[in-house]
């Protein structure tokens, strides 16, 4: 972003950040959540504010960011870069995966998503781990 565009942030892209930020105090024991956040900071400076369509709540933010933060953590460990043999992730890979169900817990401790939505995802995160490497 350039210097003019960090001043006048839209509402929404300012609790986006927000909610970035707020990331690295719930997650700062998570190695992989580095990666993450920069992954989302970029996505973030990518997107035109009119094209960002979320709730006037903090919370909407936040869980529109843990989602992403979750799809960012399941694309690293279903690529395949990340696992020492067929379905079986490195170390990397496990901190990823970590990452992604403390990221689902909070998804279903904030009520975006049902316990039974939380588990299907995690089950097709682990098929696609299985399936690769």
């Amino acid at each position: 972003m350039s210097f003019l565009s960090n001043i006048f942030l839209s509402p929404s892209k300012r609790r986006l950040l927000k909610a970035i930020s707020w990331g690295d105090d719930a997650f700062a024991e998570y190695i992989a959540w580095g990666d993450v956040r920069q992954r989302l900071n970029e996505g973030l400076r990518r997107q035109s504010d009119r094209s960002i369509q979320i709730g006037p709540r903090d919370i909407d933010a936040a869980n529109s960011v843990l989602f992403a933060a979750f799809k960012i953590c399941s694309a690293r460990c279903a690529s395949g870069e990340h696992h020492i043999y067929r379905g079986i992730l490195s170390g990397v890979g496990k901190g990823y995966l970590n990452l992604a169900q403390e990221i689902l817990n909070n998804l279903v401790d904030n009520g975006f998503l049902s316990d039974e939505d939380a588990e299907e995802e995690m089950e097709c995160l682990q098929l696609s781990i299985k399936e690769e490497g």
